[in-house]
């Protein structure tokens, strides 16, 4: 599996979350975040908005995350990408 770095960086936080969640944060002006583990991702630019969002993709892709409920604000971590996060962290 190969993931980028933003992906990356996201499943590893979302696995130290205490919920598991990723969280889409939407600023003044419409710009958005992600947020997990009270740490947030990008600075409300739309490169840095595309560059985390298409991280998130990628985990959902793969199935390291899931959406929770219909609105796709929410995002829990699976038992997949719990896995794959201790996987990470011991190739450190």
């Amino acid at each position: 599996m190969d993931l980028s770095e933003e992906a990356r960086e996201l499943l590893l936080e979302a696995s130290r979350d205490p919920a598991g969640l990723i969280l889409t944060l939407t600023g003044k002006g419409g710009s958005a975040f992600l947020k997990t583990n009270r740490k947030i991702f990008g600075d409300g630019t739309p490169g840095e908005q595309a560059r985390w969002e298409s991280g998130l993709r990628q985990l959902v892709g793969f199935g390291l995350v899931a959406p929770q409920g219909v609105t796709r604000q929410v995002f829990g971590i699976t038992d997949e990408g719990y896995q794959a996060a201790d996987m990470l962290r011991r190739r450190k």
